[in-house]
């Protein structure tokens, strides 16, 4: 029986009106929350989904935290746990599922009767939100998605990965690239340049992340390539910051 199975197992042996259940489900931007795990536990119940990103306070009040709106500070948890408890009470609700990259973190550890960890090595999370914000949300510039990619990653160390401990069930999940190519309807079209390859990295049989300078401007950039055809979805200039970045991180890193 594989783990979600359990899982599903589980939450069906436990689940009645009188007695509510809540689950916690924790792990980094892009690690599959909603796509991978919440439409299978959600099926043939009578559920209720509450979001933490729903209760980030403001921007000015976060502005001063380490990370900023990714450190587990930036969430009003009174309410969640105000949100919480109401839904325990509702008699028409059976199964609540709180998601978020730090539902299960500190004092919200207690609030849920099950938590569960997600994980995902370092490119699935990063080609996840890539492909998230930049091809289905159109709300920022590509190289805006780069910029906090350290910040996102080194909150990702200190306090996302913390959950796991303390977690009932980890679950690392499935990446598949040429779902995510074939869901957005992209195809490459960006010719490489004369090139010198500085990291290259097989995200599956067909796709690969490269890492290269271009050696006719001298200018580093980021590439998610198509194997087959040697073109890019997008060339993505890196600064000199993002550049030592990428090639010092390990793209397997969970």
């Amino acid at each position: 029986m594989s783990v979600l199975n359990e899982i599903i197992s589980l939450i069906n042996s436990n689940l009645t009106s009188e007695s509510k259940l809540t689950i916690a489900i924790s792990g980094g931007s892009g690690v599959g929350k909603t796509s991978q795990i919440i439409e299978k536990l959600t099926k043939n119940t009578i559920y209720k989904i509450i979001h933490q990103d729903d209760y980030v306070y403001d921007k000015q009040l976060v502005q001063g935290l380490k990370y900023k709106g990714d450190n587990p500070l930036s969430f009003n948890n009174l309410e969640i746990e105000k949100e919480l408890i109401e839904y325990k009470s509702k008699s028409n609700t059976e199964l609540i599922i709180f998601e978020g990259i730090y539902s299960s973190y500190g004092d919200l550890e207690k609030l849920s009767d099950l938590k569960i960890y997600l994980e995902a090595p370092f490119y699935t999370r990063l080609i996840k939100r890539y492909f998230r914000i930049v091809y289905e949300k159109s709300l920022v510039k590509i190289q805006d998605v780069f910029k906090n990619t350290i910040i996102k990653n080194d909150a990702h160390r200190e306090f996302v990965t913390t959950q796991k401990i303390n977690a009932d069930f980890v679950i690392q999940t499935d990446f598949s690239m040429s779902y995510l190519v074939e869901k957005n309807t992209l195809i490459p079209s960006e010719i490489l340049p004369d090139l010198q390859i500085v990291k290259e990295f097989y995200v599956d049989a067909h796709y690969k992340i490269l890492i290269f300078t271009d050696n006719q401007n001298l200018m580093n950039f980021f590439a998610l390539v198509d194997d087959t055809s040697n073109l890019a979805f997008d060339l993505i200039e890196l600064n000199d910051e993002l550049f030592d970045f990428f090639k010092s991180i390990d793209f397997n890193e969970l």
